[in-house]
């Protein structure tokens, strides 16, 4: 309970079953406003980041599969941050375009997850999104790093 900084009175399983039940979850008074702002991962590997070329996603229930250029890895995030692992490109090309996250889209600059309308700083051409049932990934032809946000606002 200490290392996630939970306010005293909350119990460990109550926290435990949270975050299970939703992995952008964290304990007030420390819950991070990720649902506004997202999560950032990547940039150009010119300047020391991940990605050679701007990135593509592919939702899996885990995460995200990620190409850039010739290199496939697995996103994973959650409300305390974002980790890329290895992965394949057959992994990649296996993963099921079925797997969305509901009631998130696209319109003009904004995306939109729920009620929630998010500005990006980025063009309308070429903006995309994958989502799963607990994060939506945002990416665009115009950056070499990939958005991140939950998929819906975290319950108290």
């Amino acid at each position: 309970l200490m290392a996630l900084h939970a306010p005293p009175g909350l119990a460990w399983a109550e926290v435990r079953d949270a975050h299970r039940a939703n992995r952008w979850w964290s304990p007030p008074p420390q819950r991070r406003d990720v649902h506004r702002r997202g999560l950032r991962i990547g940039a150009f590997t010119g300047f020391g980041g991940t990605f050679s070329q701007p990135p593509s996603v592919r939702a899996c229930p885990d995460g995200f599969l990620v190409r850039s250029g010739d290199r496939f890895s697995l996103l994973v995030a959650d409300a305390y941050g974002a980790v890329l692992l290895p992965a394949t490109a057959r992994e990649y090309a296996d993963a099921d375009p079925a797997i969305q996250s509901r009631g998130a889209r696209i319109s003009g600059t904004e995306i939109v997850i729920g009620g929630l309308r998010i500005a990006s700083e980025l063009p309308e051409d070429g903006l995309s999104l994958a989502g799963n049932a607990h994060t939506v990934a945002v990416t665009s032809p115009y950056t070499h790093a990939i958005r991140l946000f939950p998929a819906a606002e975290p319950s108290p």
